[in-house]
């Protein structure tokens, strides 16, 4: 009996390997014939067109692929570094004659909208316009941050604004974890008590370095976010602040009342003043195109399509994510450090510039890319640009770099490191009645989350972290000019910092966004604006690709109606729900792989 099941089930999962293999060879075949076949039409931007932008979805540094194949464009996922190239591009587009900033909420983080706001700032001044617009439930501080940056503002009458300022709320663990019976037992490096990643797993409430770190860095942030809405809108400071502390802005209205926005409109009268502006008699004439499809077929499209790029330039290597081991989209080691190898050993190309987006994560994957930084560094000149933040691991993998720009919304630092070993026997001998016992040939044979450590242990796993955290700071002093390792201890321990402060310590060396950093490298090398290549390259979406071929073969829609936009609720703004996903992204920051950590305490979003 047992033998027949047992080739049974194995002849089953033969024939079910076999049939998908065979599928997947099937329309591989079938798709390339059709490909083949059927040319979709080349990608035409019409005239009158203004290009719409809106930020719902999560904004990333790198452009995804959609995850189903006949979704709208807005599920395309285009990243910052390709809009802000596309709406470059944009503005030596004769047929576009502005951008239409459709906001309510802006799904990014201070420096990438930063970052974004110079990019609409430099089309702006090649002198075509943008309107930003408000027309879902709210309007959020990020997204008047973003949208003071147009030449005009426009908000439905009945909205709700915000501006109360910039919050932080961190939850906390351990009476969950004391009911279950878990203990945690958390070591970090000697000195390192601003590093709060682990916090929540052994605290009831924050550190008073938690505490401080965190007040410091919002009311920098705070303070950009004042002083360019200030500017913008013509409002004084100290009036911004007033209007916060007050909940004076509420409504729609309030916001009119008080110079944040210029007028309180319906949608069909923006679209009347956008009407006006391109110069059409008819609504028909003005022709919308989101901006996640004119990237994809005008700029991503071509640069898959294109040959490998040669003659001199500057390779572009791109991480972004938790830092981890292995192959993978994040910063996994092996991926990152083999794209740095490959623009070093490329002779062709002169610099690299590092886009670096990570809080952080494995040391040893911290290390391998390091590594490779320094190897480049020794043969060419290697940039970083960090992102929305690039502390922890992602501070250690740039600190090795010739030059450094951040802006001033990035989170840096963090220089600290921890290990954090669970301990789950009282859990599953209290509640499950489950017991261990162990047989070993030498006293520290077993360590397992069903043993506590000894005195002894923690002693030897805390000397391993002092280790790393010595180590990284000894990085830290290598690459940074005027930093002996006594300073990087001071500023250290773990502690986080914002973009200016960054600077004005010695982490960065200028504060700048992805472009300065990328025409800066460009013209040390004196090279042309365009002598760029990606690691890894563009890639135009597959999906898109079958996407187009069907409509190739029903014939295309040369009609198609102007695109609308739609408020939705999101079913997962419960608190019940935030609980959960806030437990369930500080156990994934946390990693309970092996290995010591060196990764950014937490995640800041204004709300």
């Amino acid at each position: 009996m047992y033998t027949f099941w047992k080739g049974f089930l194995s002849s089953m999962l033969g024939m079910f390997v076999v049939s998908i293999l065979s599928m997947v060879i099937f329309f591989w075949i079938f798709f390339s014939v059709v490909d083949n076949m059927f040319e979709s039409k080349p990608f035409k931007v019409k005239e009158n067109t203004v290009l719409h932008l809106k930020l719902d979805q999560p904004l990333s540094d790198m452009t995804k692929s959609p995850g189903f194949p006949f979704g709208g464009m807005s599920d395309m996922g285009v990243g910052l570094i390709d809009m802000m190239d596309g709406i470059d591009q944009a503005k030596e587009d004769d047929n576009i004659k502005g951008i239409f900033l459709d906001l309510t909420d802006v799904n990014a983080g201070m420096a990438s909208i930063g970052e974004l706001r110079e990019a609409l700032n430099d089309f702006k001044e090649s002198g075509k316009w943008i309107v930003a617009y408000g027309r879902g439930e709210y309007y959020s501080e990020k997204a008047l941050y973003l949208s003071s940056v147009a030449d005009e503002i426009y908000l439905f009458p009945t909205l709700v604004m915000e501006w109360n300022g910039i919050g932080v709320e961190r939850m906390f663990f351990k009476g969950t974890l004391d009911k279950l019976g878990v203990k945690v037992q958390i070591i970090r490096g000697s000195n390192n008590d601003f590093k709060s990643a682990v916090e929540p797993f052994f605290l009831s409430e924050m550190s008073d370095s938690a505490r401080h770190q965190t007040q410091v860095m919002i009311d920098q942030m705070w303070g950009t976010m004042v002083q360019t809405v200030s500017g913008d809108r013509d409002i004084p400071a100290d009036s911004l602040n007033k209007y916060a502390d007050d909940l004076s802005i509420r409504t729609a209205q309030d916001a009119a009342d008080l110079g944040f926005v210029d007028a309180l409109k319906y949608p069909d009268e923006v679209f009347a003043i956008m009407q006006e502006k391109v110069g059409v008699e008819d609504l028909k004439d003005l022709n919308f195109l989101d901006v996640n499809e004119y990237v994809l077929e005008t700029l991503i499209k071509e640069a898959d399509e294109a040959d490998d790029p040669s003659g001199d330039r500057i390779a572009i290597v791109m991480a972004e994510g938790g830092v981890t081991t292995g192959e993978g989209k994040e910063v996994h080691s092996t991926t990152v450090a083999r794209n740095l190898r490959k623009a070093r050993l490329d002779d062709d190309v002169k610099g690299i510039l590092f886009r670096v987006n990570s809080p952080g994560g494995s040391a040893l994957a911290s290390d391998i890319i390091w590594r490779e930084v320094i190897l480049a560094k020794k043969v060419k000149p290697v940039y970083i640009s960090m992102g929305n933040v690039a502390a922890s691991g992602g501070y250690y993998v740039s600190c090795g770099a010739d030059k450094i720009y951040c802006s001033e919304g990035t989170i840096t630092g963090s220089i600290g490191v921890f290990g954090m070993i669970p301990y789950t026997g009282k859990m599953l001998e209290d509640n499950l009645g489950v017991t261990t016992d162990y047989v070993t040939t030498h006293k520290h044979s077993v360590l397992s989350t069903n043993k506590k450590l000894t005195e002894e242990e923690i002693t030897i796993v805390q000397s391993e972290v002092d280790r790393i955290y010595d180590e990284f700071i000894s990085k830290v002093a290598e690459g940074r000019e005027g930093l002996n390792k006594e300073r990087v201890n001071e500023i250290g321990r773990g502690r986080v910092w914002a973009g200016t402060d960054a600077m004005r310590i010695g982490l960065v060396d200028e504060l700048g966004s992805f472009n300065k950093a990328k025409s800066d490298l460009l013209a040390k090398l004196e090279l042309e604006s365009d002598a760029v290549e990606y690691f890894p390259k563009r890639k135009y979406p597959p999906l898109l690709k079958l996407k187009a071929m069907f409509s190739a073969l029903d014939g295309g829609d040369e009609d198609d109606e102007n695109e609308t936009i739609q408020a939705s609720d999101d079913w997962t703004n419960t608190e019940l729900y935030r609980v959960y996903s806030t437990l369930m992204n500080d156990l994934r920051s946390i990693d309970l792989q092996p290995g010591v950590k060196a990764r950014l305490p937490y995640t800041i979003e204004i709300r």
